[in-house]
């Protein structure tokens, strides 16, 4: 990689090319006995520039022991120095009697609101108050030292991009609009070369609307003449942030993910002791043996005092009681009270190591112990700014799970006296033909003429007793009482009390309950409902007292099992199940800013990685219309028939759109293999422990294997980047030792849109223009059955962020988990037929939908975990494409293959995992995957407990070809993290970015 730094003196020719230009702007001393600072800034640019490419300085004082040059020409050198520089550093040390800088103040003036400048004013100057009120007012990266101000015009000008001949003349901030690159482009065509230019106006950086004064040469003519380019048309939405010249935006909203303890409280899970007497032992002297006997016995001691130490924090009894009650009991208790290390005990230990580990090291949304947070991109200069609150959390709010308020309508319909008030209403996804009933994956019933007469008369307002006196016939309302209820019986009718997945349950619940006209009847219709609604209470006021939240959640477990004689749990682990009663979801107590540096440097590396993600997305289209073609070939022959029922052909395909964490669906594996296969012609891997590229580099691969093309539906619009910054601070990002870290990247999916998530942002409808203004009224959703496994309280599905503007259809052979803002079309009426331009899905009423847009939202759940440009391997280094860590150092090993783990001697085995540590290279911390989990788990080789932990979770791996356990290097790690809370604990997190395609929104113009 080149550091090369190219100094200017004034009235000196520029450089052939740059990537980067600087202007030092200030005060020059006349008197010669005074030095100025621009030599100490260019000693600076030189220890701090690690860009790509050449720096270049324009310095606008002669070389030592030269004459200026004359007046005017120097003064049209630094005119034209300035307007095409990228960043404009004006340092002013002012000093009234020797430096007073009197010519500074007229170039601030004319250069201040340019979005290019950087003002360096020192503590002692004197008469900078002016300076310093515009620079405030114009958002202007302010620095009070000279290394300050050096390292803030770096981070302003954000990663090179190579610029020579006339395009020198182009400032960066311009070159990254797109706009500018289809206008420079264009010119060819036309038959013109540019020549020269300055950049006359603009707004934003990269800039959104500008005027440049282009000097062009004809080719037919040879002459040269002025031509004013600017950008037409309307700026980009306000809702996207662009990055850089990618064509890529991302949303300003970001959702910031982060845990809820200190990374520091799992440290005192580790013996870096023990650890280092391990490692000396392994050379098998006796008295390093002995030495680490010794290590070993105080270790457990530390250990014991560790976990009893956890186990009696009223901050971690609070987190493990919201999850799992019985583990408080069973295990904390235990542990608290300081029992004896047997089997029990260190069954204990495991238990207390393996929540610590979660709720310090990973990236959750659980609780006040996993906080939403929403951090904020802005056209500002400084690349992070970040301003925690008194607390972790700005608010905390208890609901109940929609499961529990369902089970208790359920007993609520069944009390004598309720069945009249019910309201019936039709199931939605079937559809009337006449006297025929069309429902999804079920043959037609044709109904009587009084069996009609009821389903017509459900409008959802009537109630059952008003329903049956409407249709009362010569058996009276009894009759059609009965008739009414048997249609309920055969999944025909619904009527019962529930209502859709949503925050607060209850409150649809006691709707309806209050709209039962007999007063005893409400009475006790609504006294279960006020007894669990108190219960609730009593659970969110015990917030921070974990003794109190016991009783009331032992309180409010006792009155539901007694009201509903059902259990309280539901679904032992599973992950997502909602699995208990309540749950509580808060807000983060801190305000994040991402200035236009920081975007900028990861623009160009992020923009490849989304090329890619569209690419496989598209492979992915392809793979399911093939599926789908020969499905819908074999079931028309099967049956004869001209189209399928599109619920039945989504059945036929089911296995081919199901997925988990454990494996993808054929037509996502078949896609992932090739992309695979392409990134490692783009980016061959060498046998090393880092590699690192430029985004430069990489640009011709990625255009040549993963080629543009168009959105197969419409939810595949969105991918969501989950980005950590591997930093120790604001101030570290502020002096560049910073990088980004590619957590996962979820493709053709909008990871934001969960319940939990929206709800938290101060703004939520915010989130629903911004999700309007990227689908433009093409969306189509298939509104997900509640009783599906996938469907949350908290997270999607249901999506949170529902339109007006998209286009719905209900399959639910009972009820929607959605009320969705728009009548769905019924999925009993849709039939898939083959047209000119493949299968397409349509209704009786005149509906036409591409199929693949009709099941989008399966495709985007199939889909969504399968971006992996790297395949697993043995030894995978740590991939760096710029600023962007893509992938991070990787192991797999067969499980088998980690002895260790099953040796039965405590000692013995944290022995055999340091050396197996040691011979695989592996760093002291890491995260790693086993088959039988979800999620990844963290492991400190320097802790006995973790240790152990990671040895019980790799002899649980069942046996098979997927028994692999999958290593990775935990970067950033405890030592890098940027997120603090008010007493300056750091935290891990990480930024989960929306990101779309820019609309070409306008063009370039020459009046």
């Amino acid at each position: 990689m080149s550091h090369d730094i190219t100094v200017i003196h004034a009235g000196e020719p520029w450089p052939e090319h740059w990537s980067v230009s600087l202007y030092l702007c200030g005060p020059t001393p006349r008197d010669t006995a005074l030095e100025s600072w621009r030599p100490r800034a260019e000693r600076l640019l030189r220890e701090r520039w690690t860009g790509d490419g050449r720096l270049a300085v324009f310095l606008p004082e002669a070389p030592d022991g030269q004459p200026e040059p004359p007046y005017p020409r120097q003064v049209a050198w630094e005119e034209e120095a300035m307007h095409a520089a990228d960043a404009i550093l004006f340092y002013v040390p002012r000093d009234l009697a020797t430096l007073p800088g009197l010519v500074t103040n007229v170039k601030w003036g004319a250069w201040h609101d340019c979005g290019r400048a950087v003002l360096g004013s020192p503590p002692d100057a004197q008469r900078n108050e002016y300076l310093l009120h515009f620079a405030e007012t114009l958002g202007v990266p302010v620095a009070h030292d000279l290394p300050g101000a050096v390292t803030a015009a770096l981070a302003l000008a954000g990663p090179g991009d190579r610029r020579e001949g006339a395009d020198r003349h182009v400032p960066l901030a311009l070159w990254r609009s797109p706009d500018f690159r289809r206008w420079h482009g264009e010119l060819a065509g036309r038959g013109d070369t540019l020549v020269g230019g300055r950049l006359l106006w603009s707004r934003g950086n990269p800039v959104t609307h500008w005027v440049f004064e282009a000097r062009l040469r004809s080719a037919a003519t040879g002459q040269e003449r002025t031509e004013l380019a600017s950008r037409a048309g309307e700026p980009p939405p306000a809702h996207l942030a662009p990055l850089g010249t990618t064509g890529w935006g991302v949303w300003r909203d970001v959702m910031l993910r982060g845990a809820g303890f200190p990374a520091a409280d799992l440290t005192t899970f580790a013996s870096p002791r023990l650890a280092a007497a391990a490692d000396l032992a392994a050379g098998g002297e006796a008295t390093a043996a002995a030495d680490y006997k010794h290590a070993y016995d105080l270790a457990v001691d530390d250990l014991r005092a560790a976990v009893r130490r956890t186990a009696q924090d009223p901050a971690f009894r609070e987190a493990v009681l919201w999850q799992n009650q019985a583990v408080v009991h069973h295990h904390l208790d235990k542990a608290a009270a300081g029992g004896p290390r047997n089997a029990q005990g260190r069954r204990n230990e495991l238990v207390v190591a393996s929540y610590l580990q979660r709720y310090t090291l990973k990236n959750d949304t659980i609780g006040w112990f996993g906080p939403v947070g929403w951090a904020r991109c802005t056209e500002g200069t400084g690349p992070l700014t970040v301003r925690p609150g008194p607390a972790l959390t700005v608010e905390r709010h208890t609901f109940l799970e929609n499961w529990a308020v369902d089970a208790l309508a359920g007993t609520v319909a069944r009390t004598p006296g309720v069945l009249p008030w019910l309201v019936p209403r039709p199931v939605a996804s079937h559809a009337r033909r006449g006297h025929t009933l069309l429902r999804p994956r079920r043959p037609p019933r044709e109904l009587s003429d009084g069996e009609l007469t009821l389903l017509e008369l459900c409008d959802g307002q009537r109630t059952t007793a008003e329903v049956a006196a409407a249709a009362a016939g010569p058996g009276g309302p009894e009759t059609a009482l009965l008739a009414l209820v048997r249609l309920h019986e055969q999944g025909i009718v619904r009527l019962d009390l529930t209502g859709p997945v949503e925050a607060r349950p209850e409150r649809t619940l006691r709707r309806a309950l209050s709209r039962i006209g007999d007063p005893g009847v409400r009475a006790r219709a609504l006294a279960p409902l006020d007894r669990l609604e108190r219960l609730r209470s009593d659970v969110a006021t015990a917030a921070g007292e974990p003794d109190r939240l016991d009783r009331a959640l032992t309180a409010l477990r006792g009155a539901f099992e007694e009201i509903t004689a059902r259990d309280a749990t539901r679904r032992p682990g599973a992950d997502y199940a909602g699995r208990t009663l309540v749950y509580e979801d808060t807000a983060r107590d801190v305000r994040v800013e991402l200035g236009t540096p920081l975007l900028s440097e990861l623009a160009a590396p992020l923009g490849l990685l989304l090329d890619s993600a569209d690419w496989l997305v598209r492979r992915v289209a392809d793979g399911y219309r093939r599926l789908f073609d020969a499905l819908y070939d074999r079931e028309t022959r099967r049956t004869g028939e001209r189209g399928v029922p599109l619920a039945w052909l989504v059945a036929l395909a089911a296995d081919g759109l199901s997925t988990d964490h454990r494996s993808v669906p054929a037509p996502v594996g078949q896609a992932v293999a090739e992309f695979q296969d392409r990134w490692r012609r783009v980016l061959p891997l060498p046998d090393a422990r880092r590699h690192t590229v430029s985004a430069a580099e990489l640009a011709a691969g990625v255009a040549r294997e993963f080629p543009a093309g168009s959105l197969p539906w419409a939810a595949a619009t969105h991918h969501c980047p989950d980005l950590m910054i591997a930093a120790a601070g604001p101030g570290a990002v502020a002096e560049g030792a910073w990088e980004g870290v590619l957590g996962e990247l979820h493709v053709a999916t909008n990871t934001v849109e969960g319940r939990a998530f929206v709800d938290r942002h101060p703004h939520p409808e915010r989130l629903l223009r911004a999700a309007e203004a990227d689908h433009a009224g093409r969306r189509v959703y298939a509104v997900p059955p509640k009783e599906s496994l996938f469907v949350s309280s908290r997270l999607a599905p249901p999506s949170a962020l529902l339109s007006p503007t998209y286009r719905y259809w209900s399959w639910a052979e009972g009820q929607d988990a959605a009320e969705v803002p728009g009548r769905p079309l019924p999925a009993g009426g849709l039939r898939v037929h083959r047209e000119a331009d493949g299968l397409v899905v349509r209704s009786g009423e005149g509906t036409r939908i591409p199929l693949l847009e009709a099941v989008g939202e399966f495709l985007s759940a199939a889909v969504a975990g399968a971006f992996s440009p790297f395949a697993r391997a043995a030894h995978r280094p740590r991939v760096t494409v710029g600023r962007l860590v893509v992938a991070r150092e990787s192991w797999s090993r067969p499980a088998p293959a980690l002895a260790w783990a099953h040796e039965p001697d405590e000692a013995t085995r944290f022995a055999a995992a340091r050396r197996w540590r040691a011979e695989l290279g592996l760093p002291e911390r890491v995260f790693y995957r086993v088959p039988q989990e979800l999620k990844p788990m963290a492991a400190d080789f320097t802790s006995l407990a973790l240790v152990n932990l990671m040895a019980k979770t790799v002899r649980a791996v069942p046996d098979g070809p997927d028994a692999t356990v999958t290593l990775t290097e935990m970067h950033p790690g405890p030592g890098r993290l940027w997120l603090p809370d008010a007493a300056g604990a750091r935290y891990t997190s990480e930024l989960r970015f929306v990101a779309t395609r820019m609309p070409v929104t306008g063009r370039a113009s020459a009046p």
